[in-house]
């Protein structure tokens, strides 16, 4: 149980660290919208040119920040893109605070699963 838990907060960690390179290394470049979505939370996909080659990636209309209504095929956007992994991208300004509150929930779930533990073995003594 111990070591499930263990391997489980290691992986949301490096979940969350892969997630926080791109609010640690982005860089700005536009990008075109090449696809609608309406029936798919009205999102969109996008093309931008990363380190010298193409790459896709999929927003929605809120996203955006805008009305996806007004969104159209060609339609230019600026979007941010990890520059150590080029084909992670955003149309959001990658800011840190969300990646802080990702940071938070995984503390306290290290918390949670330590205090799990602890009550665990204090209930079963004999057992590891």
């Amino acid at each position: 149980m111990k070591r499930i838990i263990i391997i489980g907060l290691a992986l949301l960690a490096l979940c969350a660290w892969r997630y926080s390179s791109l609010s640690r290394h982005y860089v700005s470049t536009q990008g075109v919208i090449v696809r609608l979505h309406p029936y798919e939370h009205q999102s969109f996909d996008y093309l931008y040119v990363a380190s010298g080659a193409s790459c896709f990636g999929t927003a929605t209309a809120a996203g955006l920040g805008r009305d996806f209504a007004g969104i159209k095929i060609r339609d230019p956007l600026t979007v941010f893109y990890d520059t150590k992994h080029p084909a992670d991208s955003t149309v959001e300004p990658p800011v840190l605070p969300g990646i802080m509150a990702v940071w938070f929930f995984v503390f306290l779930g290290a918390i949670f699963s330590i205090g799990v533990i602890s009550w665990f073995q204090s209930r079963n003594p004999g057992r590891k």
